[in-house]
Parts: C-alpha cells; sequence; structure tokens
C-alpha cells in the first residue's frame, strides 16, 4: 500500500470507517495509523464501525498492529500505532 490514513484526536470515526471500508472493498486491505492515546481510540473505533458494515456483506475484519516511529512537522521523533486490516470472508 502506498498510502496510511492518520487518525487524529478529532477524527470523526464513522468517516474514517466509511474510508476505510471503502479501501477494503477495492484492494481488500488498509492502513491506519494513529499518535497519541485519542488519535488511537478514533482509529480503533473506525476499525469496529468498518467491520460491522463488511459483516453485512458476510466479511469480517482481520486487524494486525504494530509500534512505528516517525517524524512529526516540527522534526521531531515519534511513536505511531500502525493498523493493518484486511478484509476475510467469515
Amino acid at each position: 500500500m502506498n498510502t496510511d490514513m492518520l487518525a487524529a484526536k478529532t477524527t470523526d470515526p464513522k468517516k474514517a470507517a466509511w474510508a476505510l471500508r471503502k479501501e477494503l472493498e477495492a484492494k481488500g486491505k488498509a492502513r491506519i495509523c494513529a499518535v497519541g492515546a485519542g488519535a488511537v481510540n478514533q482509529a480503533v473505533k473506525a476499525i469496529a464501525i468498518a467491520g460491522a458494515g463488511l459483516a453485512a456483506k458476510g466479511m469480517e475484519a482481520a486487524t494486525q498492529i504494530w509500534f512505528e516511529d516517525c517524524t512529526d512537522a516540527d522534526g521531531a521523533g515519534r511513536t505511531r500505532i500502525c493498523c493493518c486490516v484486511t478484509a476475510r470472508p467469515r
């Protein structure tokens, strides 16, 4: 995957879920990353909502989670949590 979806504490989880679901339907995989507890909370909500939408199509969302080092806009080092979500048959 070339691009990551980035969650923030202000991210609307329903809108992020819609984007995740569209990516999952198109490619079978999607990746969402977050820095900070609030952002991680919104990302997890989005994954759960997208998974519920996939269930209606007989699919489920499998998620692999890991830490990754990154740099913010000010050049400071940060650690973000990345989630790779894969759609698979139930």
